[in-house]
């Protein structure tokens, strides 16, 4: 398990993508969706509602097999999409995301404030 801090530079990276990616939107989530599924796992979460919204994600990010012989499965997923619904895939990972910074601020702060007693 690589931790929460892996988990927050995964999702920060794929907010970057998802607002600065030269694409259209389905694209752009299906480059940002990869970075996430592919740099981390679900244990990089603590168990609750963050690991929740990650399953949940991956879950739907993923329902659809490859479709040979360029799509994967992310790919295939996205592509069958509505635009109203990757626009909400794409609002939940910034959501995540910032959850994700919070917790990980949350965490920083008491180790900080565990290593001034």
């Amino acid at each position: 398990m690589k931790g929460i801090h892996n988990a927050d530079a995964s999702f920060s990276e794929a907010v970057d993508v998802l607002a600065t990616l030269p694409k259209d939107l389905k694209d752009r989530l299906v480059s940002a969706a990869l970075l996430i599924l592919n740099d981390m796992t679900a244990d990089d979460l603590p168990n609750g509602n963050l690991r929740s919204e990650y399953d949940s994600l991956e879950a739907v990010l993923t329902r659809l097999p490859p479709q040979p012989p360029t799509d994967g499965t992310v790919a295939a997923t996205v592509r069958a999409m509505t635009n109203t619904d990757a626009q909400e895939i794409a609002r939940r990972i910034v959501a995540l995301s910032r959850e994700i910074s919070e917790e990980t601020w949350r965490r920083n702060l008491k180790t900080a404030s565990a290593g001034r007693t």
